[in-house]
């Protein structure tokens, strides 16, 4: 498998420096990178909260942004995914001006 050539839909309302700024991106840079190394990637991503309503009043800006990514050796399936398998989870803020470091956003995976 080449590296970005999975398929990537995301659509959220979210703070524009949220998106932008080192956290998000970082977690989409270190994930880009184990893709590289050769492992599978299974990615969901989500939202939750209610900060404000925009268009309006039809589309909920949430309060808080979401990502587990579970991590698989190289040829591995969703079928091989056990209880030691890498994954990492992480919750959000939905505003500016948040750590930079994703990590600082880790969960533990439920």
């Amino acid at each position: 498998m080449e590296p970005h050539s999975g398929h990537c839909i995301e659509i959220s309302p979210n703070s524009y420096l949220h998106s932008a700024t080192p956290t998000w991106r970082g977690l989409e840079d270190y994930s880009r990178d184990l893709v590289e190394e050769g492992n599978e990637l299974y990615i969901v991503a989500g939202s939750y909260g209610e900060q404000k309503r925009i268009g309006s009043g039809q589309v909920v800006v949430p309060t808080n942004t979401w990502k587990v990514v579970v991590v698989l050796e190289p040829g591995s399936s969703i079928e091989d995914i056990t209880e030691e398998t890498r994954v990492i989870a992480v919750d959000m803020p939905n505003q500016d001006g948040i750590d930079p470091d994703w990590e600082t956003y880790s969960r533990p995976p439920a």
